[in-house]
């Protein structure tokens, strides 16, 4: 990639980015690197009997596009580059950023006997490719100059988990033949084995006034527990002298400090990341905790165990509530959540509870009728109000009872002979059921209390969002692409809001 062009339209300006690839020490060279060794080809024999008491023996290169090695590398492209300095303008107008990766190349097979073996496997541990261990961010300091605004350092540790496993790949070598015994061959040699990377350590150093006067914080993340490979604790230092420290405990550890339930159980169902506890420090005094609460109590499901209650407890005080899920559906979608002496809020799932087709402020999912015709009810059309469907004729009758004495209204949209989408604005509900007639079609009903705020959502599903109507009635459509890119944003009168244009050079 070597350059992006963004259009904003409310500014009518266009925003650069480019990118270059050359070598920051010498910018004369580039700074791609060869993820596998050199393509080369290689020599078969062949032996043909031509008679019972001879034979002729035929030695030839066998030769392919792929050569012995393959162009594709097993963790991504087969050239990548050391180091990306990505800016505004080729001037460095308003600075630069640096990007310096460090590279793990793909090794080949080892040749263990004969000549090697053509095309056989790479050694395979998942290290990434390429990891991010410096970023420094410049502003300009004149023309063609540069001066360091902020530097960061990542350090990572390559860790093997468990047992590698050791593989072979021969094939029989006909390179001098005998009749009786056994063939000569090649053997070649390479390990399977899982790879754990991740960073310990982080340097950010901010300049003052060029590099007079630099502010250093850092950052040490320590991984206590192979079990769940999670950081158990943090710990920053910063130019204040102040160190700073957060402990992480997760199932693993509070069972081991004897608080088996329901800890136990969620080890025992896989949950082993999910976070229990987190404490902070400073200079070794304690400050605040977050206390997260499971219960498999929540859904129709009782299997996994979801996320309950969040709670804070600052120094010796009470631990307080924050936020509390109180229901889930059967795949874990939260389906009401509240903060604490806060009103709830509500979701409605579908596309196979894939999507939030609803969200209603101060009001339980129960206490909301929607129709949409999206999951049936209705008929396909493609000039429905949202999505793909609408009503199949000029009559619907809406049947919801009320759960409770809270006052309710309904709001609908309607088709006349104009074609156009109408809204009916909020009318009140009372009753079991309300008739519809009068109009065309109708789309996208919605029965809710009248202190509730109510917005739907439909979706191209594996796309992206495809309209939303927010609590006042307002409409929002989403266009995309044939790349399944955003293309469009409409308001209610199908007027474009804003547009995106996607450019690629080479």
């Amino acid at each position: 990639m070597k350059q992006v062009l963004t259009y904003d339209p409310v500014t009518t300006r266009t925003l650069s980015r480019i990118y270059r690839y050359y070598d920051h020490e010498d910018p004369a060279l580039s700074s791609g690197r060869l993820m596998h060794g050199k393509v080369s080809y290689y020599s078969n024999l062949e032996v043909r009997q031509v008679s019972h008491n001879s034979s002729m023996i035929l030695n030839y290169y066998a030769a392919s596009s792929g050569g012995n090695i393959s162009l594709f590398s097993q963790t991504g492209n087969h050239v990548v580059y050391q180091d990306v300095t990505e800016s505004e303008d080729t001037a460095y107008t308003n600075g630069a950023t640096w990007h310096h990766f460090q590279v793990a190349a793909d090794s080949v097979a080892a040749t263990i006997r004969g000549g090697g073996v053509p095309h056989a496997p790479y050694y395979q541990d998942g290290t990434p490719q390429a990891l991010e261990v410096r970023t420094v961010q410049y502003k300009s300091g004149g023309p063609g100059e540069l001066v360091k605004l902020q530097e960061t350092r990542q350090h990572y540790v390559n860790t093997v988990m468990g047992t590698p496993v050791t593989a072979y790949a021969a094939r029989k070598n006909w390179e001098d033949p005998v009749f009786t015994g056994l063939h000569p061959y090649d053997l070649s040699m390479y390990t399977l084995s899982t790879n754990w990377v991740y960073s310990d350590s982080t340097i950010s150093v901010n300049y003052d006034a060029g590099t007079s006067r630099p502010v250093q914080t850092v950052t040490l993340t320590e991984y206590a527990n192979a079990a769940h490979l999670q950081p158990t604790k943090t710990t920053t230092t910063g130019s204040d002298g102040l160190v700073r420290y957060s402990t992480f405990l997760y199932p693993a550890e509070k069972v081991a400090a004897g608080a088996t339930i329901p800890y136990q159980a969620m080890i025992d169902q896989n949950q082993v990341t999910a976070l229990a506890e987190k404490k902070d420090f400073v200079n070794g005094a304690f400050q605040e905790k977050t206390i997260n609460t499971y219960s498999n109590a929540l859904s129709a499901n009782t299997t996994p165990y979801l996320l309950y209650k969040i709670q804070t407890q600052h120094k010796n005080e009470s631990a307080e509530d924050r936020i509390e899920y109180s229901a889930y559906d059967n795949l874990g979608n939260p389906v009401t959540v509240s903060m604490a002496s806060g009103p709830k809020i509500s979701y409605r799932w579908g596309y196979n509870q894939q999507y939030p087709v609803a969200e209603i402020k101060n009001a339980l999912s129960t206490e909301c009728y929607l129709q949409d015709f999206e999951a049936g009810g209705g008929s396909a059309s493609n000039a429905s109000h949202t999505g793909t469907s609408r009503s199949s004729g000029s009559a619907y009758t809406v049947s919801f009872t009320l759960p409770n004495a809270r006052g309710y209204v309904i709001s609908y949209w309607y088709m006349d002979a104009d074609e156009r989408w109408h809204y009916s604005g909020e009318l009140p509900y009372t009753g079991s059921s309300y008739a519809l007639s009068g109009h065309s079609y109708y789309d996208d009903i919605r029965v809710y209390p009248a202190d509730a705020q109510l917005s739907t959502f439909t979706y191209l599903p594996q796309v992206g969002t495809w309209s939303s109507i927010d609590s006042r009635g307002v409409t929002t459509y989403y266009q995309y692409d044939v790349f399944r890119r955003l293309r469009a944003i409409k308001d209610t009168g199908g007027n474009t809001v804003k547009t995106f244009t996607y450019h690629y050079g080479n």
